[in-house]
């Protein structure tokens, strides 16, 4: 084995003195040019100080503030159809979990495969009002099922600050229509209420309003 290790230490310091030998300076062959790309940095601070000098920036700024406000007042929802008919229905909200799960202190208190409800565990018991806040029909519906102490109208559709100025009290939105999927609300309004242990949905058929020129003549 001595004889291996002379070998590789001889072929390193070989390896080494040529490197060396090879790392010599060999001068400069053909003409240099100066790097020409102007500085990145540069460049960025020159465009915002010339959309400051021209006011471009004021401009942008308020283009982004006035897009904020139309978004947080129109947010983006779910179309759904108007109900034709009362229809009612109930939803199980009960969930197998798919792993333990336990408190901060590592104490197991629903093992892996067990069915939890979550109405056991909440005391909410408002009823959820889903409505389309372009309806106005929808909205005074909504309005005379109660105040915020006995429900929440949510919208899936509209402007709810507009709303919420107009008529003095809170209405929320429903983004994307996350909420509207999880109870399987097809058609509005809707009103969604506990009956433990699940949950019941109230498609409500509201009376078409018929304009002056569609009502029947005397």
């Amino acid at each position: 084995m001595a004889w291996t290790r002379i070998v590789t230490l001889s072929l390193a310091i070989g390896l080494a003195a040529t490197a060396s030998a090879s790392a010599r300076d060999l001068g400069n062959f053909g003409e240099v040019f100066p790097i020409a790309e102007p500085d990145l940095l540069a460049l960025i601070k020159g465009k915002i100080s010339a959309m400051f000098a021209d006011g471009g920036m004021k401009r942008l700024t308020t283009e982004m503030q006035g897009k904020a406000r139309g978004y947080a007042n129109r947010p983006k929802g779910l179309d759904l159809p108007r109900a034709t008919e009362d229809r009612s229905f109930t939803l199980d909200l009960s969930i197998r979990v798919d792993h333990d799960l336990a408190d901060q202190n590592g104490v197991v208190f629903a093992a892996a495969g067990t069915v939890v409800n979550p109405l056991a565990w909440s005391g909410f018991d408002k009823a959820i009002l889903f409505i389309d806040g372009d309806d106005p029909d929808q909205v005074a519906w909504a309005v005379k099922q109660g105040d915020e102490l006995g429900s929440l109208i949510v919208l899936t559709q509209g402007a709810p600050l507009d709303l919420s100025k107009a008529l003095g009290r809170r209405f929320w939105f429903d983004q994307s229509g996350i909420l509207a999927n999880r109870f399987q609300i097809a058609h509005l309004p809707s009103r969604v209420t506990r009956a433990d242990p699940v949950m019941r949905i109230d498609e409500v058929a509201l009376p078409q309003q018929v304009s002056p020129s569609e009502a029947p003549a005397p």
